[in-house]
């Protein structure tokens, strides 16, 4: 994999990581982020598919705290 696409893959782990722990400003950035061009263009340079993940990282926002860590971790382990 390539540095570019490893580098891709934290930002998009550091999203889920904000999703998890961060501020509500931060929690409210990642919501405003799924809806955006760069999110597409960041899940393409990742190679992940951007549907697939938006949709699995709003999914966090609406799981129980419990549930949230669990598939947040899930996540973090298949970008890596």
């Amino acid at each position: 994999m390539s540095e570019s696409t490893l580098l891709c893959r934290r930002v998009v782990g550091q999203a889920i990581k904000d999703v998890i722990r961060g501020t509500d400003r931060q929690k409210a950035d990642v919501l405003k982020w799924l809806s955006t061009k760069d999110f597409e263009d960041l899940c393409s340079a990742a190679h992940i598919p951007a549907g697939e993940w938006k949709l699995r990282i709003a999914e966090l926002f609406r799981s129980s705290p419990g549930m949230r860590m669990h598939y947040a971790k899930k996540m973090l382990e298949e970008l890596s």
